[in-house]
């Protein structure tokens, strides 16, 4: 159990700084359609929409053992396929540390849980530097946590690939009835 009562829905057996593909999901705050909007059936990003999407592109400036691969922006979320490759393990789990009861959430340099919260950090404060008034510079922009997936074969690699460069004809045909 996290602080505050929340339960954890990361695999507890994993290690998030594993080399590997993970499908990121993360939803805007209170599911607000902020990123983008549709002109017909095109995409058309949002001032927020294009400051998320440049955040996700420099992630790998930041964390060089991170590739990125199909990202699509949505109106009210955000998905991506972020791929750990091997290199220095200086992040990596401390063999000598001994859980606490009960477990203590801690965010390791370089895991997944890193790498997502600078990125929400980085769209957040450009948003709020960006904003036009007092209580846009200070609303949250996320929601809480995020969503994630261990990617762990090709062909579930190839799916979530598909289902991310899919996803905006989806949601047009949903949303546009």
């Amino acid at each position: 159990m996290k602080p505050g009562g929340r339960r954890s829905v990361r695999c507890s057996t994993w290690d998030y700084t594993s080399p590997g593909a993970y499908y990121i999901t993360l939803n805007t705050h209170r599911f607000q359609p902020t990123f983008a909007r549709t002109v017909g059936r095109a995409k058309c990003l949002t001032v927020r929409g294009i400051l998320a999407t440049a955040c996700w592109l420099a992630i790998p400036s930041h964390f060089a053992h991170v590739r990125l691969d199909e990202f699509t922006v949505m109106p009210t979320h955000f998905h991506g396929v972020l791929v750990l490759i091997e290199g220095p393990r200086w992040f990596a789990l401390d063999p000598t540390w001994v859980e606490p009861e009960p477990r203590e959430a801690r965010l390791i340099s370089g895991s997944i849980g890193a790498i997502v919260g600078s990125y929400k950090s980085a769209v957040t404060r450009l948003v709020h530097r960006v904003a036009p008034d007092e209580a846009t510079r200070v609303a949250p922009v996320w929601q809480r946590g995020y969503h994630d997936r261990i990617i762990r074969d090709e062909r579930e690699f190839d799916a979530k690939r598909r289902y991310t460069i899919n996803n905006w004809d989806r949601w047009v045909d949903e949303h546009l009835r």
